[in-house]
Order: structure tokens, then C-alpha cells, then sequence
């Protein structure tokens, strides 16, 4: 990050370290279940941990891989080869992630109102949730995505069993 990029960093920063923040984050997180948090990633080889920005199945399901970009907020291009999507296997630890607030804010902050992007290229989404995994976290590669491929992931294993599939 580069600081010259943002207005307001550090009264940003100690907001979203806050208990009361950190708190609410985990609350939500528990609420909604690792299930629901995933994470994109430019196609590669298979992991078994993911680290970094992670956001809600609902805010990029129906997507393809360049609606991801602009929703996530990520570099022009970075998802032009295609995007593997992981679930999480469990919660991060309470200690484990960052609050960031929705991809509107570059890496959590705003950014000066001259500024397209930030030094990196990063810019800002259009308003999903994210966080920020500080500590590798199990996942499960559920789908891997041509450039041109929706998301479309489908019903949770208990919904599934309702409906008798």
C-alpha cells in the first residue's frame, strides 16, 4: 500500500482494528458459516490454503470471471485468464483476518479523489463484503472458470438433501 494513494488511512485503519469492529466482522462470519466465504483467485495449480481478500458466495455468484474483477475490485485483467474459486473449509481464527469493509475501498481505504486506482493497480469494487485472511485458512477448490464462465454454484448440501437430490 501506498500511502500517498489514500485519504484518511490511520482514522480508517483504528476503526476497523476496533473490538467493536473486529467483533462485528466474526459475528457475521459466524452467522453466515465458512460455507458462504470464498475466495478468487487467478487460475493455478490446486491449494490447500487460501490467504489474502475473501468475500460472500452471494456477491459473486451468477459472475464471470471479468464481473469478478469489477465487483472485487482487482486489476484490470487479473482474472482475464480464467478464476478458481474456493470455499473455506472453517472460520479463520478471531485474530485471523483483517476488516476491510466492502471491495468500495481499495485494500479498506479510500482513495483520493484523483486516484483510479492505487500504485498496484488495484481499484475500487462495486460493494461486496471482504475481509482480509491474515493466516492460511483450509479451502476447497469448487469451481474453476473459463474467462467467459458464470459462477453458478449451486445449492448448500442440506437445501440440496430437502429437494431430495
Amino acid at each position: 500500500m501506498v500511502s500517498d494513494d489514500f485519504v484518511g488511512s490511520a482514522e480508517t485503519r483504528a476503526l476497523q482494528n476496533s473490538k467493536a469492529a473486529r467483533e462485528s466482522n466474526y459475528a457475521w462470519m459466524l452467522k453466515w458459516g465458512a460455507y458462504n466465504l470464498l475466495k478468487v483467485k487467478a487460475r493455478a495449480e490446486v491449494t490447500p490454503k487460501v490467504s489474502g481478500y475473501i468475500t460472500l458466495l452471494t456477491h459473486i455468484s451468477g459472475m464471470t470471471p471479468r464481473d469478478m474483477e469489477l465487483a472485487l475490485g482487482l486489476r484490470t485483467g487479473q482474472l482475464a485468464g480464467g478464476a478458481d474459486i474456493y470455499r473455506l473449509n472453517n472460520l479463520p481464527s478471531e485474530d485471523g483476518f483483517n476488516v476491510r469493509g466492502y471491495t468500495t475501498l481499495v485494500d479498506g481505504l479510500r482513495l483520493k479523489s484523483d486516484r483510479k486506482s492505487d500504485a498496484f493497480g488495484y481499484r475500487p469494487g462495486q460493494g461486496a463484503w471482504q475481509v482480509e485472511l491474515t493466516t492460511a485458512v483450509d479451502a476447497t477448490r469448487i469451481a474453476t472458470l473459463g474467462p467467459h464462465d458464470p459462477f453458478e454454484p449451486g445449492l448448500h448440501p442440506r437445501v440440496r438433501a430437502m429437494y431430495g437430490h
